[in-house]
């Protein structure tokens, strides 16, 4: 499915709302992700200068390969969920949008 985005780039706080996900929800997906030794890039982090500006359709990207991966413990299990649940969430706001 193409995916389009109103911008390029989206700061933090605007690609919790584009996805409705909470930002300790947020900040823990990341914690485990690095705690796995990967790095945020991959979910779609840019930082220039002091600025940070994630891209949202690597994010979605990112959401969807994390959601489809085989869960190991219940906590794994919750995060794929909560990724499937966001980008539920975002394609019904999608949707309510489109004319």
């Amino acid at each position: 499915m193409a995916m389009n985005f109103d911008k390029a780039m989206y700061r933090e706080k605007e690609l919790l709302n584009l996805f409705s996900i909470s930002k300790s929800t947020f900040h823990r997906w990341q914690n485990q992700y690095m705690a796995q030794g990967y790095d945020p890039i991959d979910m779609g982090k840019t930082t220039i200068g002091r600025n940070t500006w994630w891209d949202a359709y690597r994010f979605y990207e990112w959401m969807q390969f994390q959601s489809q991966q085989k869960a190991k413990y219940d906590y794994e299990e919750v995060a794929h969920k909560e990724k499937k649940k966001a980008i539920l969430i975002f394609h019904e706001n999608k949707q309510r949008r489109t004319p």
